[in-house]
């Protein structure tokens, strides 16, 4: 295929379940589309929520884990919307640079290869190059790279829960992993079956949900491992961070965010805004 043909409507070779140009004639898939803008809100919502956090912890690394939210968002608000070559490799690129992402940044070292920890970073660099290139070259390719990724990211965050022992920050490494189960279900289904999903439910909406799943489950992801590097005990011991839920600590449902105990805004069995230090109105 002609590098000018990559734009052009429908040049992809995937076209999911959902029906083509039923709400617009320009946008292809449009449920699919929207959902994708949920990986662009993601970002911004988890910046307001840990801004204090990132204040006090926020370097170039957790800037870019969120500025990739918007990187994924684009490839995929293009692809769904066009069907076209070039935003399936857009929207394959943005998954790969954030498995990349979490590996070269989180996993821990020691379940890095001995031989390698010191070279983790030109061979993480190399990959990234290497894989991005033959992207274009080969495109079928994307798929298996994405699957062998996943095992690492996947292994190191199973690594890091065994040995983490705060209670909420555990529950949101498994929420995590479970989030991302569930999304992959949802993603094979609208996949595989396709007919059975149009016949017994109705509208196929399986790749929309799985958008949604997958942008929470990477968010909690990303937030588990800003906690891990972050959460280091003074030389009494004690530790400074926890992780509470919004919009109230008190409820066992919600966004969970990273909060300093130093800060003072938050009280026991409160509900609070810790992120501007005001008591929310019930």
């Amino acid at each position: 295929m002609r590098l000018p043909e990559w734009y052009k409507y429908e040049t992809s070779a995937i076209d999911w379940c959902e029906p083509n140009y039923d709400y617009h004639p320009y946008i292809a898939e449009f449920y699919n589309t929207i959902s994708s803008t949920v990986f662009a809100a993601l970002p911004p919502f988890m910046f307001y929520l840990n801004w204090r956090f990132l204040q006090l912890f926020g370097d170039w690394s957790t800037l870019l884990t969120l500025f990739l939210g918007f990187v994924v968002a684009f490839g995929s608000i293009l692809f769904h919307a066009t069907l076209s070559h070039l935003g399936q490799l857009l929207d394959e690129l943005g998954i790969l640079w954030v498995f990349m992402a979490i590996i070269y940044l989180y996993i821990p070292d020691e379940v890095k290869p001995k031989r390698l920890r010191k070279r983790w970073r030109r061979l993480c660099l190399l990959s990234l190059v290497s894989m991005t290139a033959s992207s274009f070259i080969y495109p079928p390719i994307n798929h298996i790279v994405l699957i062998v990724f996943m095992g690492p990211m996947v292994a190191s965050l199973i690594y890091s829960l065994q040995r983490q022992r705060n209670f909420r920050a555990k529950m949101v490494g498994i929420y995590s992993i479970v989030l991302n189960f569930i999304g992959v279900i949802f993603w094979l289904a609208d996949m595989l079956l396709c007919d059975q999903w149009k016949r017994h439910v109705g509208r196929p909406v399986g790749h929309s949900i799985w958008h949604m799943f997958m942008a929470v489950a990477s968010s909690l992801h990303i937030l588990y491992w800003w906690f891990v590097y972050a959460d280091v005990p003074d030389s009494k011991g004690r530790r400074d961070l926890s992780i509470r839920m919004w919009p109230c600590n008190r409820w066992a449902v919600g966004f969970p965010y990273i909060e300093s105990n130093k800060s003072g805004s938050i009280k026991n069995g409160s509900c609070y805004n810790s992120y501007n230090g005001f008591k929310r109105n019930s």
